[in-house]
């Protein structure tokens, strides 16, 4: 900061783009003098604040374009209600160059007088103080992201997970694949300093037809935003089914902002199932991808051994979705993969792209004993399990424990319900506690159609 000091009465010049204040000899605006015994400023409604505060409205004005806690589209309008006065009057002398590079606000007061040099550095050195401690210690980092219960075709809201310290802007908007924004704002933020989850995080929109995909998008840190100062969140959604197709959260620059960037990337990217999802055997499921304009057709395979092998889905299939007919093996397969291929319209292959990390396609789920849970020893207890579809209707239920992580088997004793959906235990007697698990097989005719094994729990 540079502070001149040529004469006794001074004009107060601010930089909007350096944060700057700078004393400057009146005789370069003839005839403005000031008179400083105390600060006071009107923006939107009258009131009184110390210099800290009015350090914050400057700052406000000329950074964030809002004004006494209202939104001001015009920052120039917004500065024209300041006033900063000691013992009278002041108004705004006027403006000089272009707002945000180089502008010059010139304030005066209608009364002369002297004002102290030592007063003069103290609203700078307030202003410069506050600008440095905003900025550089601003940082938010995001740890989550949900549709929020209200979302759907008129609604757009997230409920974002995150923690942050000296945060200054937020942003949200809502759009289309086709590039159609459907709500956006920029603006300060009260999350300023937050950790925790924000529920409804309120991105209204006019309501879409049925089965419209929208992407929902919003960040909260600086502007310009940055990736160690800005958290984003991001999710991708069918508005009637409430459909996650991609979620997405991380530091800025980590996720689409659009539907359009998740949807139309440049490269070919399987969006769903990308890893650690858990499908029903025999469900319909719908994969999505995102894809360059010019890939035009795809073909789909899947994999249930982590990749060594692919089975084929669908080939030419046009659009970003296919609704899949998942098999139905005769186990739960948890190393399952899906790939997609790219072709143009002349048939030559453009890319491909697989789930980053496996997925589950589940026949049967152990409901009850959970893992960690403590079951009593010595007496009944009811094991639970679900049931998707099956290569053949079970005729025959076979549940066995083990307390050697399964190096030998025992088959519980017990009573099956009539249909097939639970198992008395009678649980052994112990003479300490065991770590155990259980292994329920469905049979038809014979043959194993689905076999699931429990989480540890502990038999006492």
């Amino acid at each position: 900061m540079i502070l001149n000091t040529f004469g006794i009465h001074r004009n107060i010049y601010c930089f909007l783009n350096t944060a700057m204040v700078s004393i400057i000899d009146n005789s370069l605006f003839p005839g403005t003098k000031h008179s400083f015994l105390m600060i006071q400023y009107k923006c939107i409604q009258e009131e009184t604040f110390n210099l800290w505060k009015i350090a914050h409205e400057i700052l406000n004005c000329w950074e964030f374009k809002k004004c006494g806690g209202e939104k001001v589209v015009d920052l120039v309008a917004c500065l024209a209600v300041i006033e900063i006065s000691l013992g009278g009057l002041v108004e705004l002398v006027g403006i000089r160059g272009t707002i945000g590079k180089g502008t010059i606000i010139i304030i005066k007061s209608k009364k002369g007088g002297n004002m102290h040099f030592l007063l003069s550095f103290l609203i700078s050195f307030l202003i410069m103080l506050f600008a440095f401690s905003s900025h550089v210690l601003a940082a938010a980092t995001a740890e989550g992201v949900a549709l929020n219960t209200f979302a759907g075709c008129d609604d757009a809201s997230l409920d974002i997970t995150f923690t942050s310290v000296n945060a200054h802007r937020e942003l949200g908007q809502a759009t289309l694949e086709d590039g159609t924004i459907l709500k956006s704002f920029e603006q300060s933020t009260n999350l300023d300093n937050f950790s925790g989850t924000y529920i409804g995080y309120g991105i209204s929109i006019p309501l879409q037809p049925d089965n419209t995909v929208i992407g929902s998008y919003a960040y909260v840190g600086e502007t310009p935003p940055s990736t160690s100062d800005t958290a984003e969140f991001f999710m991708l959604y069918e508005c009637t089914t409430r459909e996650v197709i991609l979620s997405c959260f991380g530091g800025y620059g980590t996720c689409p902002q659009t539907a359009a960037d998740a949807l139309q990337p440049d490269a070919l990217t399987l969006l769903k199932p990308n890893g650690g999802e858990t499908i029903a055997s025999g469900s319909e499921y719908n994969i999505w991808w995102g894809s360059p304009p010019e890939v035009v057709s795809f073909t789909l395979r899947y994999s249930v051994d982590n990749g060594v092998t692919w089975e084929e889905i669908a080939t030419k299939v046009p659009g970003n979705s296919y609704i899949w007919k998942v098999l139905t093996p005769l186990g739960n397969k948890k190393q399952s993969l899906v790939k997609v291929i790219g072709y143009n319209a002349s048939g030559v292959k453009v890319g491909s792209d697989k789930s980053d990390k496996p997925f589950t396609i589940e026949v049967l789920n152990i409901t009850a004993p959970a893992a960690g849970a403590t079951v009593p020893q010595g007496l009944p207890y009811t094991i639970t399990w679900t049931t998707n579809d099956t290569a053949a209707p079970p005729d025959q239920v076979v549940v066995k424990y083990t307390f050697d992580n399964g190096a030998t088997w025992k088959t519980a004793l017990g009573t099956l319900a009539p249909d097939m959906s639970n198992f008395s235990w009678n649980v052994p007697a112990v003479k300490k506690p065991k770590n155990t698990k259980v292994k329920v097989i469905l049979k038809a005719g014979g043959m194993t159609v689905a076999k699931a094994v429990s989480g540890i729990f502990t038999v006492q």
